[in-house]
């Protein structure tokens, strides 16, 4: 099941929050690295689509 850009921008806020408030944040900062990236390739991905799809008409 796909998961929205929104979503991951959830989750990504969420994780923040728990590296500013957790003693233990530091261990978590490569799960909002990834979540980062993930936001990335996805709205890259959409971007792609749309640009190809305006292309082929």
């Amino acid at each position: 099941m796909p998961v929205s850009i929104e979503k991951l921008e959830h989750l990504g806020d969420v994780m923040k929050r728990v590296v500013r408030t957790r003693g233990d944040g530091r261990l978590y900062v490569l799960v909002v690295l990834r979540l980062e990236a993930e936001i990335a390739a996805k709205q890259n991905l959409d971007d792609d689509y749309a640009r190809i799809v305006a292309d082929a008409a």
